[in-house]
């Protein structure tokens, strides 16, 4: 139905592995933002949740939880800009992230 399997299964791969991860060790990195979007069906919150608080447990540094709430009506893609529905402009605003205007994003078309 236009999504890859093969993409899925290798995030759901990735996810795990950070999940396996979490519970021994945290994070390489020094930083850790966590973006979740309560309108989002496709995605389980309590998961990340679960993660984050293994996170806190081993000690990260600088972990920051930025959430969505659900009443304003982002879609699951909410940044593609590819996404007809995307909002990339409520996202940056409410997160306090800068994004450059919708015109500057290119996608890479190469394949390969």
């Amino acid at each position: 139905i236009g999504h890859s399997t093969r993409a899925l299964a290798q995030v759901m791969r990735l996810g795990l592995a950070v999940f396996r991860a979490s519970t021994v060790a945290k994070p390489a990195t020094p930083s850790v933002l966590v973006v979740l979007n309560e309108n989002d069906a496709a995605i389980d919150g309590s998961i990340t949740e679960l993660l984050v608080k293994l996170w806190q447990n081993k000690g990260v540094r600088h972990l920051e939880t930025h959430i969505f709430p659900a009443d304003l009506n982002l879609e699951h893609d909410l940044i593609d800009p590819n996404q007809k529905l995307q909002r990339i402009d409520t996202a940056a605003y409410r997160s306090g992230v800068s994004c450059p205007p919708r015109s500057d994003y290119t996608v890479n078309s190469q394949t390969g």
